[in-house]
């Protein structure tokens, strides 16, 4: 557990929201967090899904689970409110990647990576549209760490190497700008 001890320190660095979610973002990095014991389970999955991992429930993928967290964490330790929400109305945090998409759309704060100009802010979410294309099919997930303009630098849960959208670990990637869409901070 001292691993995952060291990933959710709070920092009392005065920095600025993105600065907080990047930094969260790093700490669960460099703490090599994974799946341990089968797809989509174990203590960092759980920890990420509060409690929830594939054990307990038929299919979680947790790549929101995982971009959720530096979100929670940075919101709680500066006392500021979220970008655009992470919950549903009881309160409950989604882990559907298409909803908080949507949510990010709904708040304003949703720009779509083909036709986006501006450097997007690090400790946004990137999402990733699936093939069927439209505005309900993002598939995957995760925090944007840097953008040169064409190529972001990302930190993401529920990956692997090829950075598919259900691996078994926290990995940092580089995906092309145009190819994902944004959820601001």
């Amino acid at each position: 557990m001292a691993p995952l001890a060291a990933a959710t320190a709070v920092s009392s660095m005065p920095d600025k929201f993105g600065e907080r979610v990047c930094r969260v973002a790093r700490q669960h990095l460099a703490a090599k967090a994974r799946e341990v014991g089968g797809d989509n389970r174990g203590a960092w999955v759980r920890h990420y899904g509060r409690g929830l991992d594939q054990s307990v429930v038929g299919f979680f993928p947790w790549c929101q689970a995982f971009a959720n967290e530096p979100w929670f964490a940075a919101s709680r330790e500066l006392n500021v409110p979220l970008p655009f929400p992470l919950t549903d109305a009881g309160g409950s945090p989604s882990y559907y990647v298409p909803w908080v998409a949507d949510s990010a759309r709904r708040a304003g704060k949703f720009r779509n990576g083909a036709t986006l100009k501006e450097i997007v802010p690090p400790g946004s979410m990137f999402f990733v549209p699936g093939a069927r294309g439209g505005e309900h099919s993002h598939i995957h997930v995760g925090i944007v760490l840097a953008d040169d303009g064409t190529t972001i630098r990302c930190v993401e849960g529920n990956t692997n190497e090829a950075g598919g959208s259900n691996g078994y670990c926290v990995a940092e990637r580089w995906r092309k700008k145009a190819a994902n869409d944004y959820g601001l901070i």
